[in-house]
C-alpha cells in the first residue's frame, strides 16, 4: 500500500512538473525546464520515505528485542 502511494505520489509530481513546461511552451512564457525541480523534488520525496521506512523497521526490531 505504502509503495503504491509513493508510486502514485511519484507519477503526479512528474506530470504536474510536465503540464507546467507544457503551460509555459503554450503560452510563449520563456523559462528553464521545470524537469531538474521534478527530478528533485521526487528523489526528495523517496528518500522521505525510505528514512520513514527505515525508521519503522528499526523501532519494530527493537521493540521485538524487547
Amino acid at each position: 500500500m505504502a509503495l503504491l502511494l509513493l508510486v502514485i505520489s511519484l507519477n503526479y509530481i512528474w506530470s504536474y512538473f510536465g503540464s507546467i513546461d507544457d503551460y509555459n511552451k503554450l503560452h510563449g512564457i520563456a523559462s528553464e525546464s521545470m524537469k531538474p525541480q521534478a527530478i528533485f523534488y521526487m528523489i526528495s520525496l523517496t528518500l522521505y520515505a525510505a528514512t520513514l521506512y527505515i525508521l519503522l523497521a528499526v523501532r519494530r526490531a527493537v521493540k521485538f528485542k524487547k
